[in-house]
């Protein structure tokens, strides 16, 4: 009987230990991220179609509301907001498209780019007067709906999901506060606003589990690939199948 021999890695390749840090175990492939941060770019390119798409919809709904009324066509504090939001959303689109972007800057970038949405859509929903007796009850905005398909389309780390999100969802209360500021809003006690938006922030717990799911399933590809690095080095013994 002859000596045993074992499977290794081929010579063109390192130990498993020594090749995957910390970091890589942690992080999805490169092309993985890659596609990841294409997917931001369209997002961020339907973002400011969404954006100028809202605000035409918003004249029309009001010229129906108002009957004809040239109310219509004066300008708004929200067509500023929608403005700057497209600037900054094509800014994106176009930043990503020009040249060879690293991956995972663009994903970072895409978290300060969420939270950045998310205070415009929190001016936006909480701008216009309300009045008085308005019921103040916990609702799912616009922003817990941006952090979970964010958390799903253009995934990052949890840790960093949980931050972003959980600044993101903060906008809310901060657009309530700067209302009653205003003096167009005049909820009650401060207490309301995490009444109001708490459900945004369970939001945030579902994307973080989401993101989890992703960078595991991310992990799980690139053992994967290492795995099918592994060649046979030796044979394993004679007297094998097709041994001459």
């Amino acid at each position: 009987m002859t000596d045993p021999q074992i499977i290794g890695p081929g010579s063109d390749s390192t130990p498993a230990d020594a090749d995957i840090s910390h970091d890589r175990v942690r992080s999805l492939p490169y092309d993985l991220l890659k596609e990841a941060s294409w997917r931001l770019e369209i997002m961020s390119l339907i973002a400011a179609s969404l954006w100028v798409l809202g605000t035409i919809g918003d004249r029309i709904a009001l010229l129906a509301m108002t009957h004809g009324d040239r109310t219509w066509l004066r300008p708004q504090a929200t067509d500023v907001i929608a403005g700057i939001s497209v600037v900054a959303s094509l800014a994106l689109f176009f930043y990503i498209r020009r040249g060879d972007r690293d991956p995972k800057f663009i994903l970072d970038l895409g978290q300060v780019y969420m939270v950045l949405m998310a205070f415009a859509l929190g001016l936006l929903i909480h701008w216009f007067r309300v009045p008085k007796e308005w019921p103040v009850s916990p609702m799912i905005s616009w922003i817990g709906a941006v952090v979970l398909m964010s958390a799903a389309i253009v995934p990052n780390s949890p840790m960093k999901t949980l931050v972003a999100g959980l600044i993101a969802v903060s906008m809310n209360p901060i657009a309530m506060l700067i209302a009653k500021a205003r003096g167009t809003w005049d909820f009650g006690p401060v207490s309301n606003v995490l009444v109001m938006h708490y459900p945004d922030y369970l939001m945030v717990g579902v994307a973080v589990v989401i993101s989890r799911v992703v960078m595991r399933l991310g992990q799980k590809v690139t053992k994967a690939r290492e795995m099918g690095s592994y060649r046979l080095v030796t044979r394993l013994g004679k007297g094998g199948m097709g041994e001459v």
